[in-house]
């Protein structure tokens, strides 16, 4: 969620988006339609054809994933999080596959 995001989460989600244009983008929010977002300029410079699939403006549900490295061996986790009511509420943990 654009609306939400701090600029360093949206920096890292966003291949080739430094951190000065994450923090450009989420200056000029809130966003009310998920459009809106995408043309700003920063965006349009990329090739942004997965972003309408990874970025909204309006939902209360963020997957995070971690990426660890032990010992030459990489392991994925993923964690389904709700941070609407409150308090965040983890409803799915998964390691390997979403």
């Amino acid at each position: 969620n654009l609306n939400r995001a701090a600029p360093e989460v949206l920096a890292a989600m966003v291949d080739g988006l430094s951190l000065e244009a994450a923090r450009a983008i989420l200056s000029r929010g809130p966003f009310v339609e998920l459009e809106q977002a995408l043309d700003q300029p920063e965006f349009v410079l990329l090739d942004g054809a997965e972003l309408p699939l990874r970025l909204s403006v309006d939902s209360d549900w963020f997957l995070a994933q971690a990426r660890v490295q032990l010992d030459g061996t990489t392991r994925d986790y993923f964690r389904l999080i709700n941070a609407s009511g409150g308090g965040p509420d983890f409803r799915y943990v998964s390691q390997g596959i979403p």
